[in-house]
């Protein structure tokens, strides 16, 4: 019987346990706004009466002040490899006047329970509460209470979390090092000796927390490996990199102390005081702002050029774009080719965090040999790097808008073994108009254009070859490319080339340069659009990419070579006659006649056809009367020109371009048929026999 009962008491005590309610915080996320942080912490179990303590309250019309001040783990600033934001210390100073008041009768309980208020300090977003608590410093003057210039040294059990982004702070007799009873009296104390009213009593409070521990995990939207980027880093912010942090001070009228509950019956306090809301159901409460910069934008080695940045690394996407040099961030690496300029200018780049697009225009970025920092940025350049050599460049500087950067490494390598060359070359050809090839040419909307582009290959040295080659091409602006007409040295290429590129791997098609003199031909054809605006366009360069390889040799480059650009000048669509200006038949006497005269040369009729649909056109030819014109007399290709218009060609307009309208017609020579009728009455006079041909271009349906 004595065993069940033991048994049943327990369950009992378990179950009355269970039902022990302590407050719970509520679940609901924090609201920020422009003024921090608003603490979610309604649902709480609360005291109806005062807390227990010396009655603390906000004094009218003074308003507190807070300061966040971020002290980076270096110290030397004229140091090149000076890190404004690694490590270090973060200091939050809040400075208030307080008014304090004591009831006699409770004088000894309030003593004992500590001061009856409670600040919020609102971290900004990118801050989260337990963050500040991993890197709280607990020792020193932190964290550090001080009342009339009175210290009290405070627990970390002082400051807790409310939510992801406000923490509490209290003075309890829990959290206070050397027990409630012992501070307050060392106030009480100070205020006597020194004549202050309890009515304005300064306070400060400080905290100081380790920035490496603080962020020691990294930014939660860092990509890099191990959150290289941000880790040990103060936490980054978007421009204008303000860090917005606040404090609400609760007096004694908007505090309540948590209360602990049995069976739903209060059956006492837990010492853990809550602000309350005011009438409108705000948190705000004597809030003190301040705000702290920080950084977005970062140093990201990475090839000006192009052509070495070989890697795919979807850890660092910049501008939509994961190639970037090798290695990894923060630790890229470069080998130039023995014929290279050796600039570390070239590979300067400048990386907005969040945006994760290229800032580099504005910044001003520097450079200096790691191992030889005393050295300037020409001095650098002229100590050069030699073949098979390797140099560090430290690089650092400022944002655009004058925010300092981390500085980071740069690993430069030259190619112990000589490079080859390869170049390359590019033409166009309107086909439309079957004009010649050229590096400029002329077109009008729907032409159809094809392009030319080689690459070269030269010395390369003997047992030396290239590997992962690929050829890049693009389509100009208001370019449809037409499918199944990409082709290299004669082989058919699959895939449409397109505005943003398509790369080509050529071992693909077992193609590629393995002598010297050997050639890549790429040919292809695009259509501009129908909307094409007249004016000039510039074909993109083709791109080559090869690795250079060498019997037991690493290291070696990139080799990379670009054709030069080439220019399309866009004219309005059109059909233009060009026809003689003068018809000459000579000086004949009159003894001839009868007689049919030949002009002296035969005319050059031509007609360009640059419209870009298939329109039929007609040529015509009409005689002007006037003295002398002879109507009726004059013919070309077999027809009589006379006063009314006569067709010479008829065209359906598939040909475009020029069409020799004198060759295609079969026109001849003009012809003149004269008699003795013809002369004038008068014997022995000379005369000139003239008239005018009016040409006619008409486009549209052949009758």
């Amino acid at each position: 019987m004595h065993t069940k009962f033991r048994f049943l008491l327990l369950g009992l005590i378990a179950v009355l346990f269970s039902l022990w309610q302590l407050p719970a915080q509520s679940s609901q996320a924090a609201d920020y706004g422009d003024n921090g942080w608003k603490p979610t912490n309604g649902n709480y179990n609360t005291l109806p009466n005062a807390p227990n303590g010396i009655k603390v309250s906000q004094v009218a019309g003074v308003t507190p002040t807070v300061t966040a001040t971020y002290t980076p783990a270096a110290t030397d600033k004229t140091s090149k490899a000076y890190d404004p934001w690694r490590g270090g210390t973060m200091h939050i100073h809040y400075a208030d006047t307080v008014s304090a008041s004591i009831n006699w009768l409770t004088i000894t309980t309030d003593i004992f329970s500590g001061l009856v208020f409670t600040a919020y300090i609102n971290l900004p977003p990118q801050v989260t509460s337990n963050e500040i608590l991993s890197g709280l410093i607990t020792s020193g003057t932190s964290p550090q209470l001080q009342v009339a210039g009175t210290t009290v040294a405070l627990t970390t059990k002082s400051l807790v979390a409310v939510d992801d982004h406000t923490l509490r702070l209290t003075m309890r007799s829990t959290n206070t090092a050397k027990g409630s009873f012992s501070a307050i009296l060392d106030i009480l104390t100070a205020l006597n000796k020194q004549g202050i009213s309890m009515s304005k009593i300064p306070i400060t409070y400080d905290i100081d927390v380790d920035v490496a521990k603080m962020a020691a995990a990294g930014d939660s939207t860092d990509t890099s490996p191990n959150k290289i980027l941000t880790a040990g880093l103060l936490q980054p912010v978007a421009a204008p990199h303000q860090s917005p942090l606040s404090v609400d001070f609760y007096g004694q009228d908007r505090v309540k102390e948590g209360a602990s509950m049995l069976l739903g019956v209060v059956i006492g306090g837990t010492d853990i005081l809550y602000g309350q809301p005011d009438s409108t159901g705000s948190y705000a409460s004597n809030r003190a702002n301040t705000a702290y910069s920080s950084w977005s934008d970062y140093l990201s080695p990475w090839d000006t050029q192009g052509t070495a940045n070989t890697k795919q690394d979807t850890q660092e996407v910049v501008d939509g774009s994961a190639a970037n040099l090798p290695g990894s961030v923060n630790q890229r690496t470069v080998t130039l080719g023995s014929n290279e300029t050796f600039d570390p200018a070239r590979f300067i780049r400048v990386v907005d965090f969040f945006k994760k697009t290229n800032a580099t225009t504005g910044a001003t970025v520097h450079y200096t040999d790691k191992n030889n920092p005393s050295l300037d940025e020409a001095g650098v350049k002229q100590a050069g790097l030699a073949a098979g050599q390797s140099k560090t460049i430290l690089y650092y500087g400022t944002a655009a808008d004058g925010t300092p950067l981390s500085p980071v490494s740069l690993t430069i390598k030259r190619a112990a073994v000589a490079s080859p060359t390869v170049t390359g070359d590019a033409m166009l050809q309107n086909t439309t108009l079957n004009g010649p090839a050229g590096k400029t040419i002329t077109a009008t909307a729907g032409n159809t254009i094809t392009a030319y582009q080689t690459f070269s290959l030269a010395d390369l040295v003997t047992n030396g070859g290239l590997t992962n080659t690929t050829i890049t091409t693009s389509l100009p602006a208001h370019a449809t490319y037409v499918p199944g007409s990409l082709s290299i040295n004669g082989k058919a290429i699959t895939g449409d080339v397109n505005n943003s590129g398509l790369a080509i791997p050529l071992s693909q098609y077992q193609l590629g340069l393995a002598q010297n003199g050997d050639q890549l031909a790429v040919s292809y054809q695009y259509q501009l659009t129908a909307d094409t605006p007249t004016g000039t366009i510039t074909t993109p360069a083709a791109k080559f990419n090869a690795q250079f390889t060498f019997p037991n040799t690493p290291d070696l480059p990139v080799i990379a070579a670009t054709t030069p650009t080439n220019t399309i000048t866009v004219q309005p669509a059109s059909l233009t006659l060009s026809t003689p200006t003068t018809i000459d038949f000579g000086q004949h006497h009159f003894s001839e006649l009868p007689a049919t005269f030949s002009s002296t040369t035969a005319p050059a009729v031509s007609v360009q056809d640059s419209l870009a649909t298939t329109t039929p056109w007609t040529l015509s030819a009409q005689l002007t009367t006037g003295q002398d014109s002879l109507p009726g007399r004059l013919t070309l290709g077999g027809k009589t020109l006379s006063t009314t218009a006569t067709a010479l060609y008829q065209s359906t307009g598939a040909t475009k371009g020029t069409i020799d309208v004198s060759k295609a017609a079969a026109l001849g020579n003009f012809k003149l048929a004269m008699t003795h009728a013809d002369l004038p009455k008068t014997t022995g006079t000379s005369a000139s026999y003239q008239g005018s041909i009016t040409w006619t271009l008409s486009a549209g349906p052949t009758q």
